[in-house]
C-alpha cells in the first residue's frame, strides 16, 4: 500500500535517493517492531537472513536472496546473518562473514545503512547466534527453525503467527525509502527494456538481447541463471511470445509494446 502524496502539476517530481530516506525508514521500523513484540508478547525477536539452497547431490548453491523481513531492515546480502530488534536499543546486525578455503568475502565496506545500525562481524552461524544472546522472551524470524531450536529458542517462539501476521501487515505500508527504492528500480528496468528494444529492432540474437540490459559487472558474472537478478529475464523471439507468465496475458509480439518515453530515462 502505497500513500501517493504527488500533485497533478508536477507528475515527475526529481527523484530522491533512497540512501538519503533510510534513517527514517528504520525509525519508522523500530516504532513498528516495538508494537508487534508487545502486542504478540515478546521482548525482542531475532530476524535471520537466511539459509542457502544445495542442489542435490551437487555442490553448487542455488542463487541466494535474503528472507524479505531481514532485507526489510537491511539491504545486505548473504545467508547467516542476524538482527537483533530490542525495544529501546539501536538494532543489532551480527554479519557471517566466515574464512572460506574456496571463496573469497567481499569486505563490507562503508554501505550508508551502516551508521543507523549497531554492526558486527562474526565468523561463524554459531557466533553470531552467541553474540545475539536470546533470551526466553526472544522471538525467531527466519527460515531456519532447527538452527534456532539449536541455539535456545522454543519451538513456539519459532515464527510464531501473531507476530508474523504483524510484521506481514507492516510491511505492506510501504515508507518513504521503499518507495524510493521501488521508483529505482523501475528506472533501471525501463532503461533496460529499451536497450533490449533497440537491440532487437538492430537484428540482435535473442542471447544479445539478454545481455544488453546488464550493467557490465552482471553481464561478465553472469553464468546461466545465476546472476544476481530480481527475476529470470524473458526475451522470447517467436511470434507466439507472451508478455506474461500466465496463460491468461494477451500475445503481443516483442517490438510492439507500449510506448516507453526514454527521454525521462
Amino acid at each position: 500500500m502505497i500513500e501517493r502524496t504527488r500533485s497533478r502539476s508536477d507528475p515527475h517530481p526529481k527523484a530522491v535517493a533512497p540512501a538519503a530516506l533510510y534513517v527514517d525508514h528504520i525509525r519508522a521500523r523500530q516504532a513498528k517492531a516495538k508494537a508487534a513484540l508487545a502486542a504478540a508478547g515478546f521482548d525482542a525477536m531475532i530476524v535471520q537472513s537466511g539459509a542457502p539452497f544445495t542442489y542435490y547431490a551437487d555442490d553448487m548453491d542455488a542463487p541466494f536472496h535474503p528472507t524479505p523481513h531481514f532485507a526489510h531492515w537491511v539491504p545486505m546480502d548473504g545467508p547467516h546473518h542476524l538482527l537483533l530488534v530490542r525495544p529501546g536499543a539501536k538494532p543489532k546486525v551480527l554479519r557471517v562473514h566466515p574464512e572460506d578455503y574456496w571463496y573469497e568475502q567481499a569486505p563490507l565496506g562503508s554501505p550508508f545503512w551502516a551508521r543507523e545500525l549497531d554492526l558486527a562481524e562474526v565468523k561463524s552461524e554459531d557466533e553470531a547466534w552467541k553474540a545475539a544472546a536470546p533470551t526466553t522472551r526472544t522471538a525467531y524470524i527466519g527460515d531456519s527453525p532447527a538452527s534456532a531450536e539449536k541455539h535456545g529458542i522454543a519451538k513456539d517462539r519459532v515464527n510464531p503467527p501473531a507476530l508474523l501476521a504483524r510484521l506481514d501487515w507492516d510491511r505492506s505500508l510501504k515508507t518513504p525509502y521503499e518507495i524510493a527504492c521501488l521508483e529505482e528500480a523501475e528506472r533501471m528496468g525501463a532503461r533496460g527494456h529499451v536497450a533490449a528494444r533497440a537491440a532487437f529492432l538492430a537484428g540482435a540474437s535473442e542471447l544479445e538481447i539478454h545481455q544488453t540490459p546488464l550493467p557490465d559487472d552482471r553481464r561478465a558474472r553472469r553464468k546461466g541463471r545465476d546472476a544476481p537478478l530480481p527475476t529470470q529475464a524473458l526475451h522470447p523471439e517467436w511470434q507466439g511470445a507472451s508478455v506474461g507468465r500466465g496463460s491468461e496475458v494477451p500475445r503481443l509480439r516483442l517490438g510492439h509494446h507500449a510506448h516507453v518515453d526514454d527521454r525521462r530515462l
